[in-house]
């Protein structure tokens, strides 16, 4: 059932009971590539993101460990790689900021209603796009590119 939001710069309506459950039952969603950025996300499991980030996932019904995209958009420093992706969520009716992202703990985020890349899964129902940017650490035993 969609529930009003009110997160950051936005007010919108989301069914995280449904998003929960879509993710549960579509291991394709994050598991659809697997080069070296997205095996090293996978290999993080849930706490790729801080406790604010992964709070912000939970509060939509977001799986944290299935990113619709996810690619790196900087060079490794120290073991730690910026990246950037998005996260697909049941939602609609967005309202507020559609130009700026807010942050926490290092996870920069905003919503849109501009989708890309919906898996089948998702594809049926109304969509929201979580989009991010965050540093991840690296621990594969392979360089990043």
């Amino acid at each position: 059932m969609m529930a009003k939001q009110i997160m950051g710069l936005w007010q919108f309506e989301c069914d995280a009971v449904l998003t929960r459950s879509l993710f549960a039952a579509a291991a394709e969603v994050g598991a659809r590539c697997d080069c070296a950025p997205c095996r090293n996300f996978r290999a993080l499991g849930p706490h790729a993101f801080s406790a604010p980030a992964r709070a912000i996932l939970e509060a939509l019904g977001i799986d944290p460990t299935q990113a619709s995209e996810l690619y790196p958009t900087g060079v490794s420093q120290a073991g730690i790689v910026p990246h950037a992706g998005f996260f697909h969520f049941v939602g609609g009716s967005l309202e507020g900021d559609r130009e700026s992202s807010t942050e926490a703990d290092g996870f920069r985020y905003f919503i849109t209603t501009h989708a890309a890349r919906v898996s089948k899964t998702f594809a049926p129902h109304p969509v929201l796009q979580l989009e991010f940017e965050t540093s991840l650490p690296w621990v594969l035993d392979e360089p990043c590119l």
